[in-house]
């Protein structure tokens, strides 16, 4: 297995959503509404990626994992996006068929890397669903701590789940 780390491209969005949306369904399950999950997601976050893609934030950053040139994982960024805790890492998810093969860390290593690069700070953060415990283990093991657990609305618009606020202290310990 080789796998390559590029920007992502338009043509990418449907493979990302597809990714998202299976991510979602696997370890969400039980967490968010079923009719929820089992819907219109795909197309939700088809709708989603492709905007995020052909017109991007000035301060997003989002990055694919490759094998071969099937699309295993995907991370997005803001760099800078709160005053506090610095760059939000707003998605990381790897097919589930490649977890523990080291893609998740890759992915993770390269937004750090990038968001040193760009010279928005050391400060690092993302937001985490307190019942996903295999994310939060993995961002444990990178090195976060689960700085504050807080109510958050649901993508259902309906229901809401406790989800933790992961920081790095410094993003220098992710490399």
């Amino acid at each position: 297995m080789v796998i390559t780390i590029r920007e992502a491209l338009i043509t990418d969005a449907a493979q990302i959503a597809a990714l998202h949306t299976d991510s979602w369904r696997t370890y969400y399950r039980g967490i968010w509404t079923d009719n929820y999950l089992d819907n219109n997601l795909l197309t939700e976050h088809l709708i989603y990626w492709k905007n995020k893609l052909e017109h991007p934030e000035n301060n997003q950053k989002l990055r694919v994992a490759l094998d071969k040139n099937i699309l295993v994982g995907f991370a997005c960024l803001f760099l800078a996006d709160d005053a506090v805790y610095g760059t939000l890492l707003d998605n990381l998810h790897v097919n589930t068929t490649y977890h523990r093969s080291g893609i998740g860390k890759l992915l993770i290593k390269e937004v750090a890397r990038i968001g040193l690069e760009t010279g928005h700070g050391s400060e690092f953060y993302c937001w985490v669903l307190e019942q996903n415990f295999e994310a939060r283990k993995f961002y444990e093991k990178m090195g976060a701590i689960n700085k504050e657990v807080i109510p958050m609305e649901n993508p259902d618009g309906i229901t809401s789940s406790m989800t933790c606020r992961y920081i790095w202290l410094d993003v220098k310990s992710i490399l």
